[in-house]
């Protein structure tokens, strides 16, 4: 009897951990603090190494490195940071924007990070819903002059999505599986330029170690990092990140994926496994300092090439 007890409430912690469920979280810099700001929602293990590795280990070190202003000149660096992104681990699913801030000294090399994390919810519902909290935390995290507005931004915007989470779990991991390699074949530059189309697909089975699966959940310490640059196809951003998640998700399941967009700029910068301090160096770069993967002049075999092509073909059933 007490094995049955413990295999049941095993059996219940395991399904209370697949309930849908989101963070919010902010780090950086704001004038509310006289440097680094605290770390508000930071409350998880995974928001925990998101900090890290996009903050601490790409931003901070890029800056402590001086990375930005050795290596790229004026006209090859961005002013700043204007940017969103996605990233999908395993599950769990993050939103994110970074915007140029300065802390209460009014030193501005560092930016304001805000963060939606959410898990068995769906590549579909964050875009959806994280999106404008994401936009009204900024505004309101811009707007406040000191620490206590902030802190009331990041509790109203997590008690807003909380409101709206689905009531079941949704399959994050396998969105549009099959059809999203071939919708990107249709939107610019593939369409009207195909060879395009060829050189992405042979750079990612070349260049990312397509080698094997992972399911469930994923640490982001357990792989390591590929960058990759590849056109915005779309104009709305998260529309824009949320084509490539798909489309990366199928040729590589269970690999986290980072997706991310300047503000205005026609390019996406993805990782295939897990940002560092180079892949977050390339945030800030042009595409006349790290270029675009579709202009790279591979020689490709007919064999190849006609298996890639064939790729534009959605499977039977599919919707795109």
């Amino acid at each position: 009897m007490k094995k049955l007890r413990g295999l049941l409430k095993r059996g219940a912690a395991a399904a209370h951990s697949a309930q849908p469920g989101v963070h919010v979280a902010c780090f950086g810099k704001h004038p509310g603090w006289d440097d680094h700001m605290d770390h508000l929602g930071v409350d998880t293990e995974h928001l925990t190494e998101v900090w890290q590795r996009l903050y601490q280990d790409g931003v901070q070190a890029n800056l402590d490195r001086g990375t930005w202003a050795n290596d790229l000149p004026d006209e090859q660096r961005l002013p700043g940071f204007a940017h969103e992104f996605l990233w999908q681990a395993g599950e769990t699913i993050d939103a994110g924007l970074m915007w140029a801030s300065k802390d209460r000294k009014g030193r501005a090399d560092y930016p304001m990070i805000a963060c939606v994390s959410a898990v068995h919810v769906g590549l579909d519902w964050v875009c959806r819903e994280a999106q404008p909290v994401l936009n009204d935390l900024r505004k309101a995290c811009i707007d406040a002059p000191g620490s206590e507005g902030v802190v009331a931004a990041v509790t109203s915007a997590k008690d807003r999505l909380r409101g709206v989470l689905p009531d079941g779990q949704a399959e994050s991991g396998k969105v549009d599986s099959g059809g999203a390699i071939a919708r990107l074949a249709t939107l610019p530059p593939f369409a009207a330029e195909p060879e395009q189309f060829v050189r992405l697909i042979y750079h990612i089975e070349r260049e990312c170690g397509l080698d094997g699966e992972r399911s469930g959940s994923v640490s982001l310490a357990s792989w390591p990092a590929q960058h990759l640059r590849v056109p915005g196809l779309v104009e709305d951003t998260m529309e824009s990140l949320r084509l490539w998640i798909s489309a990366l998700g199928t040729l590589a399941s269970g690999r986290p994926i980072f997706v991310c967009r300047a503000t205005g700029q026609d390019w996406v910068d993805i990782t295939m496994g897990n940002p560092g301090v180079d892949e977050v160096f390339a945030l800030l770069a042009t595409p006349v300092a790290v270029p675009m993967v579709t202009s790279i002049p591979y020689e490709i075999d007919e064999t190849d090439r006609k298996r890639i092509l064939a790729l534009r073909d959605p499977p039977a059933g599919t919707i795109r």
